[in-house]
């Protein structure tokens, strides 16, 4: 899991902003377990002087009134690239949500400002997990984990799943029990989380995969290698890893899309 954002936020939102350069770009990466990258982008100092410097360039005529709050977006837009969904109680720490928290700042320091969030996602965390499908060792590191973190997080062969599941096998049937049913726990609140995240976040605030144009992007961020690698089809981006993202990105904007209804399913036991 590579969990690392890449905003690129306050784009002028001119009438066209093709080929404005972003006036801010960082990259962000979890602290620790309960640490997340979207908390450490909230953080930054920087980023928030940003945020303040343009939407003291706006002017009066960007307002729908002489009083009232910037149209959202006419300041500017922070989009935000995340290799997975923010997570909802759904981690392994669970009494964390980037979710309702990155949904809070955005009310708080983005849409005050007139400046929209474009949350851009390269794949979902946990929703998509159907606990059918999992092997019980499987159910139970996931459980495990999220109960009895400090003894399972560490890398190496101890922490495979099928070691976590014997390791709680041995703490008893109780114990065992409370692994499934934290796991069960766990991915209903992915669930929740995806549903809040595309049927109820605020306006100004979208959700969506990720786009050719934003692999672009992305891809002048990296060292001239990559660019040079991708020109060349050579690894990682050969045609086969080149379609078999393509299929993922659509995959997941259907999945994400499923979710902007009301009758999109939360909990699966």
């Amino acid at each position: 899991r590579l969990d690392a954002l890449s905003p690129r936020p306050l784009s002028a939102n001119d009438s066209d902003t093709s080929g404005v350069p972003p006036l801010f770009v960082a990259r962000y990466h979890n602290r620790d377990k309960n640490h997340h990258a979207e908390h450490v982008m909230m953080e930054d100092s920087k980023l928030l002087f940003a945020i303040r410097r343009l939407r003291q360039s706006l002017s009066v005529d960007d307002c729908a009134d002489s009083t009232s709050r910037p149209t959202i977006g006419k300041t500017g837009v922070l989009s935000i690239f995340i290799s997975l969904q923010p997570c909802h109680f759904s981690s392994s720490a669970p009494k964390v949500s980037c979710t309702t928290d990155l949904q809070r700042w955005y009310s708080a320091e983005l849409s005050p400002r007139g400046i929209a969030l474009d949350l851009v996602v390269a794949y979902p965390y946990r929703s998509h997990w159907q606990l059918e499908k999992m092997s019980h060792e499987e159910v139970l590191e996931l459980g495990g984990r999220a109960l009895w973190g400090p003894r399972f997080n560490s890398k190496g062969p101890r922490c495979s799943d099928l070691s976590i599941a014997e390791a709680v096998a041995k703490m008893g049937d109780e114990a065992e029990a409370d692994a499934v049913a934290c796991a069960k726990q766990l991915l209903g609140n992915a669930r929740e989380g995806t549903r809040l995240l595309c049927a109820c976040s605020p306006p100004g605030f979208s959700v969506r995969t990720l786009t050719d144009e934003d692999w672009v992007f992305l891809r002048s961020l990296a060292d001239p290698v990559v660019s040079m690698a991708h020109a060349n089809g050579a690894a990682p981006f050969t045609r086969e890893r080149l379609e078999a993202r393509k299929r993922a990105d659509k995959w997941t904007a259907s999945w994400l899309d499923s979710f902007k209804v009301p009758s999109a399913p939360i909990v699966s036991d």
